[in-house]
């Protein structure tokens, strides 16, 4: 697998704008978000996604959203368990900010959204349009692939306030990198925390499904993806454990793994409104991390 090439410069990225898209047909975002590539690649995935629905009941639409709406719940949770700072990494065409914001308007929050510079100053044209203006609120660039200097995780966090309780979120950015560079990034980001008086880190993982019932054909799924988006997708790790020990040995003094339909089923957490069924279990895992 070829090493990515460090640019900071990059448009939106096609699976950017499909899952844009995705979010603005279901309302979980602002018109302005979505953009005629996204409609186009939605209407045009919407057979084959039919079609792998009807046959062996995976749905990449169903997934997309049960993944967002579940972070969703899951960062609602920590700020009622007291944080105050939320920094969003690679948040792309993500409306979540948004969504907190607005409904918390009383709540003394910070909310960080950070990503590449075309993907700054994009959102910061959609934010104009929705007339957003929240003090709480702020967008900043940064490369999860510069491990030094201004565009780095690193200084990001140098500068932020070290002394709240914080959360960094990563939505669809763990597997469309190596495993090596993912674990690099989660390393130097578990440093990083460490001066904090607490930080956490959740983000939500693809790893192979070996044991899922249909797993030879979401692997050759995973290349038709690969091939429509012209990005590589690689699948990391085979199981909940794997997962868990290899934050830990990134630095994270404790890291859980959820698995949304256990989750749910348990009564543990509430069931996302915008969630989808499907009748094979989820292929994504959820991490919790703590520094």
């Amino acid at each position: 697998m070829k090493r990515p090439v460090i640019k900071d410069q990059s448009p939106v990225s096609l699976t950017g704008h499909f899952t844009g898209y995705v979010w603005c047909n279901h309302h979980l975002s602002p018109t302005s978000f979505s953009s005629i590539l996204g409609k186009l690649m939605y209407y045009s995935s919407r057979p084959a996604d039919w079609l792998s629905n009807a046959t062996i009941g995976v749905n990449l639409e169903a997934m997309l959203l049960q993944r967002h709406c579940l972070l969703d719940e899951l960062v609602n949770q920590a700020i009622d368990d007291g944080v105050t700072q939320i920094i969003e990494v690679a948040s792309g065409l993500s409306a979540r900010s948004l969504r907190i914001l607005t409904g918390r308007p009383n709540h003394k929050l910070t909310y960080i959204e950070a990503d590449l510079p075309d993907m700054v100053a994009w959102k910061k044209k959609r934010l104009k349009k929705e007339l957003f203006d929240d003090d709480r609120f702020s967008i900043v660039e940064c490369n999860i692939l510069r491990q030094e200097g201004e565009l780095s995780i690193e200084q990001l966090l140098q500068n932020v306030n070290q002394t709240a309780k914080t959360l960094i979120i990563t939505e669809g950015l763990v597997n469309y990198f190596p495993l090596d560079v993912i674990e690099g990034f989660w390393t130097r980001l578990a440093y990083a925390l460490k001066p904090f008086k607490e930080g956490h880190y959740l983000f939500e993982i693809w790893p192979k499904v070996p044991d899922h019932p249909f797993a030879p054909i979401i692997f050759g799924t995973q290349k038709v993806i690969e091939l429509i988006t012209r990005q590589e997708v690689p699948l990391h790790y085979t199981s909940n454990r794997q997962i868990k020990a290899a934050l830990e040995g990134c630095g994270f003094s404790h890291a859980s793994v959820i698995d949304p339909d256990s989750a749910f089923n348990a009564n543990s957490l509430q069931e996302p409104k915008h969630r989808l069924k499907m009748s094979t279990p989820t292929l994504f895992r959820v991490v919790k991390a703590t520094a």
